[in-house]
Parts: C-alpha cells; structure tokens; sequence
C-alpha cells in the first residue's frame, strides 16, 4: 500500500463547500473505481490549495489508464 498525497487548487471564487463536494466526489469515485483504499478522506486547506491524503493498493494505482468513465466525468 502507498500512502498518496493530492493537491487541489482554485484558480476561480468559490465557497469551501463546493470544493469539498467536488473533491468527495472525486475521491468516492477513486473508491468505488478500487483506485484508492478507505472510506474517509480528510481534506486539508491552505493558501488557495486544498490537499487529500489517500492509500492507494498499488504505486501506480491513480494512473489515468485506470480511470473509469465515473472518474474521467
């Protein structure tokens, strides 16, 4: 298992709870997809950028060629 560190920017005026959806939503789909492990992933804000930690099976596992048509949306 890997643990995986992803980064988040904002490049447009949003609230924090859209981020937050967007970012649950991707990562729900990373889950079901079997790209990344667990069922909570705890989001953490800085300056404009927002960072998830995750466990991924394999070292390679959020390579796009294993996205499915859930994850690409």
């Amino acid at each position: 298992m890997y643990v995986v560190e992803l980064q988040f920017e904002c490049f447009d005026n949003t609230t924090v709870s859209a981020v937050d959806k967007a970012i649950n939503g991707l990562m729900d789909a990373l889950r079901y997809n079997g790209q990344v492990l667990g069922r909570e992933f705890p989001i953490v804000m800085g300056d404009g950028e927002f960072f998830v930690r995750v466990v991924c099976p394999e070292q390679d596992s959020l390579h796009p060629r294993y996205h499915s048509d859930f994850v690409k949306v």
